[in-house]
């Protein structure tokens, strides 16, 4: 299969990009697989409601048939084309978090495909802000379910490059729409109604934050108490949103989250790999720190990546670009700064904490 690679500036979409864009929509309604970016992450799509077609992302990823997709829309007002809201609270978050890098679990209607949704009477609902993957959704007039473009287990595709690489002669279109804004995927929530209370679970931690849902619910009046708690590890027999159940996000080498600097000197795979290259991904003291450590032990190659500057929206923005860079580098392992678990701090270190061998 040829390829075709669209570049698409996303600031600026033309006359002539839509034309493309409806091209490429045609062919996610006759059934294709086609990549796109998204605020958060590059997303591999295909039409929601096609049992072939949605086969197709799972046998490109090598994606598990349990793992259920998000279902991508360009709207607010088609959600209940493809879903059920059910109560104040899911209103509330699709009216002021959407569209935005969050997913919101809701009760699926027929015509959305059971291998969409692995079997489940949930489905992920998301509305991306993305100029392109709206746009490109609009064009297409299907749902369009879409996990990230990367093999699965593999860090997400944050770039074109990366996306060409996986799957250039394997799917008819990539549009490339430059690095992604947010570099981490959306955060997914899931509300339960309880008698006296709402409880919404965050499934999967991500750019939307405990703390920004906390905000918004202390700025509306609800009759109810609601409370919002981290669950990335309820119904993990059966997974109701990615990133739930299965080892994530991982380069080629081994990653270590590095908790204490004096663990460092004594860490038997620090040893293992010190006449290897040894990756180092942090802010800048952290760097200075680790890299002094390295070579008072000896250490003789080291390959340094600075996360951010102490901005962690920047820190997210990276990581995974981040993961390949090391990788291409051929890293024995990389140490990575142990982030405070706060706000997007905590979206990032599930990611890291997912992709890790190791804790020292």
């Amino acid at each position: 299969m040829i390829t075709k690679v669209i570049k698409i500036n996303p600031s600026e979409i033309t006359k002539k990009d839509i034309e493309i864009l409806e091209e490429v929509g045609k062919s996610i309604r006759e059934g294709e697989v086609v990549a796109f970016p998204t605020e958060t992450v590059y997303g591999l799509g295909a039409n929601a409601c096609d049992d072939k077609a949605v086969r197709k992302i799972f046998e490109l990823k090598g994606r598990p048939s349990d793992n259920p997709l998000i279902v991508h829309l360009s709207s607010k007002s088609d959600i209940e084309k493809f879903a059920i809201v059910s109560n104040d609270i899911e209103k509330l978050i699709i009216s002021n978090l959407m569209p935005g890098p969050i997913t919101i679990i809701l009760k699926k209607k027929p015509i959305i495909s059971n291998i969409t949704t692995a079997n489940l009477d949930t489905v992920g609902i998301r509305i991306p802000y993305n100029p392109i993957a709206q746009k490109l959704i609009e064009l297409a007039k299907v749902p369009v379910c879409a996990p990230s473009a990367n093999i699965s287990g593999k860090p997400s595709a944050t770039d074109p490059t990366t996306v060409i690489e996986e799957f250039s002669g394997k799917i008819p279109f990539i549009i490339d729409g430059g690095r992604t804004h947010i570099g981490i995927e959306s955060t997914v929530v899931m509300v339960k109604e309880y008698p006296s209370k709402f409880s919404i679970l965050i499934l999967r931690p991500g750019f939307i934050t405990k703390e920004d849902i906390e905000d918004l619910l202390s700025s509306t009046k609800i009759q109810k108490e609601v409370e919002v708690i981290y669950a990335e590890e309820y119904s993990t027999i059966n997974p109701l949103s990615p990133g739930q159940k299965y080892k994530h996000y991982s380069p080629k080498s081994h990653v270590v989250i590095v908790k204490n600097l004096k663990n460092i000197e004594k860490a038997d795979i620090v040893r293992t790999f010190i006449n290897d290259k040894i990756g180092i991904l942090g802010r800048p003291n952290f760097i200075k720190e680790v890299k002094n450590i390295l070579n008072y032990i000896g250490a003789k190659y080291t390959v340094e990546l600075e996360w951010c500057n102490y901005d962690l929206i920047e820190c997210a923005r990276n990581l995974f670009f981040a993961y390949r860079m090391f990788d291409k580098e051929n890293v024995g392992i990389i140490l990575v700064e142990n982030l405070e678990e706060t706000g997007i701090g905590y979206a990032i270190m599930n990611r890291v904490k997912k992709s890790s061998t190791y804790t020292i």
